[in-house]
């Protein structure tokens, strides 16, 4: 019980889910803070007027993973398993 009250005050929520729900100022302040507490400079991560992107917006399907672009990753993954 402890641990989901620490986590509802101090875990942020999701970047990927708070873009999801079109609440993107808020995923770029949170990922601008995680940068800061890993050391990493929020103004060549995270330029004036950076836009974050709904990855739903993309569509794909299984044929892409033999596109040129994927196509050497997945044949050697498959290949390990």
């Amino acid at each position: 019980l402890a641990s989901v009250i620490y986590g509802s005050i101090y875990v942020p929520e999701s970047p990927r889910w708070l873009i999801s729900c079109g609440r993107s100022k808020e995923a770029l302040e949170i990922l601008k803070q995680a940068a800061t507490v890993n050391g990493k400079d929020i103004d060549v991560l995270f330029p004036k007027g950076v836009v974050l992107k709904d990855e739903r917006e993309e569509s794909s399907n299984f044929g892409d993973l033999f596109k040129p672009k994927w196509r050497k990753l997945t044949v050697n993954l498959w290949g390990v398993f």
